[in-house]
């Protein structure tokens, strides 16, 4: 256990992503990974635009699977 992981606080937030059926581990990674690349970047560049892909339900990722491989799967 490191000094961070015996903060009240860490133990906390590790109960409520167990409880989501998360890994904690797995957040922070992610989130540190995410905010290395958003300093590597401007803000407008990781910001939405309006060309941008949005996948809403699994029929729009289907769409451009099928768009993406020019067939059916």
């Amino acid at each position: 256990m490191t000094a961070i992981e015996s903060l009240p606080a860490y133990r906390e937030a590790e109960v409520a992503a167990k409880r989501r059926g998360e890994n904690l581990g797995s957040l922070i990674d992610a989130f540190l990974a995410g905010y290395a690349r958003g300093a590597a970047t401007n803000s407008l560049a990781a910001t939405p635009q309006p060309g941008d892909t949005v996948l809403r339900d699994e029929a729009d990722w289907r769409m451009l699977r099928d768009e993406m491989h020019g067939e059916k799967l």
